[in-house]
């Protein structure tokens, strides 16, 4: 009676989807993400949008180790897999349980990604972030290294993060291309409009809901 009873609420459980938006600086992830909300909103799609690093002690370390220069990479990589999960611990699975579509802006694929700009070990980094599950989806925003530095190079701001460089931007993007195979990113041209990729996304969560 039971097993009966524990399979019958967890049956009644609706969990949500957990997706993630990847790219290089520069790809337009943060304003592709604002629209897709506005655009889940009109299709009544319930949902949150998340970021990473977060906004928690240990991500605001993160973001002050990203201007830093002269930051130890292992050190780096460790703080961010920390941040990451508290960030789904606390946040992420409960919203998952609750029923939301969660969309995270970056996740362990970029630690994976541009903590192995040095000398660390992608199977390293993939160790220190199995603590946290995969997404159920993830859509790699693929823009050449050129146009998201002429990007970056528009936004003219005063303080720069350490990995916004074209040198660095196309061993990033190579890396993408890595981890797009083994994890079957969606891949969407990020040379397209913002609402015609906004539209692609949304209407594949539609189907998949």
């Amino acid at each position: 009676m039971n097993n009966f009873s524990e399979l019958v609420v967890e049956s009644q459980t609706k969990l949500g989807k957990f997706v993630v938006i990847e790219g290089i600086d520069g790809s337009g992830k943060t304003t592709i993400i604002k629209k897709l909300s506005e655009k889940l909103n009109e299709l009544k799609i319930k949902h949150i949008i998340t970021n990473e690093p977060t906004s928690s002690p240990i991500g605001k370390l993160c973001r002050t180790y990203l201007k830093s220069p002269d930051s130890i990479p292992q050190v780096d990589a460790l703080l961010f897999a920390a941040d990451r999960i508290e960030h789904y611990s606390y946040k992420i699975k409960t919203k998952l349980t609750e029923g939301f579509t969660v969309i995270s802006d970056r996740y362990k694929y970029s630690s994976i990604v541009y903590q192995s700009l040095g000398e660390v070990k992608m199977s390293w980094l993939e160790e220190i972030n199995s603590h946290v599950p995969e997404a159920d989806i993830v859509y790699y925003i693929d823009i050449s290294p050129e146009e998201a530095m002429e990007r970056l190079t528009k936004q003219n701001r005063v303080v720069k993060e350490k990995f916004e460089d074209l040198t660095k931007l196309r061993i990033l993007h190579q890396k993408y291309e890595r981890l797009q195979e083994k994890y079957s990113f969606i891949r969407i041209k990020g040379d397209q409009s913002i609402s015609i990729i906004v539209d692609l996304i949304a209407n594949d969560l539609r189907t998949r809901n």
